[in-house]
């Protein structure tokens, strides 16, 4: 799944991930010039994307994960991937990946 900020600050990809019942997810945030700002592995975070940037987030543990972000993200993946994950946008709009 890609998260792309379409804002002119930045901004986090809230979650509901947590370690304890195995809901962890990776991560890779880059800069408008596709350099990698930071990442993550089996985290559980509320990862910030810089303004213009992007994220690259993989569901890794067994259970969803419900992901949601203002109206100043762009998000695009593919349904039927494996990444076992809810994306709830501004407006209520939701999309599930298994």
């Amino acid at each position: 799944m890609i998260f792309s900020n379409n804002g002119s600050l930045a901004n986090p990809i809230k979650n509901y991930a947590s370690s304890t019942n195995g809901a962890v997810f990776d991560y890779v945030l880059y800069t408008t010039e596709n350099v990698v700002h930071s990442d993550g592995f089996n985290k559980n975070t509320n990862p910030i994307i810089r303004s213009q940037g992007y994220a690259v987030v993989t569901v890794v543990g067994q259970v969803p994960i419900e992901f949601s972000y203002t109206d100043e993200f762009f998000c695009s993946g593919q349904p039927g991937t494996g990444l076992s994950a809810r994306y709830v946008g501004q407006g209520g709009e939701l999309w599930v990946y298994d």
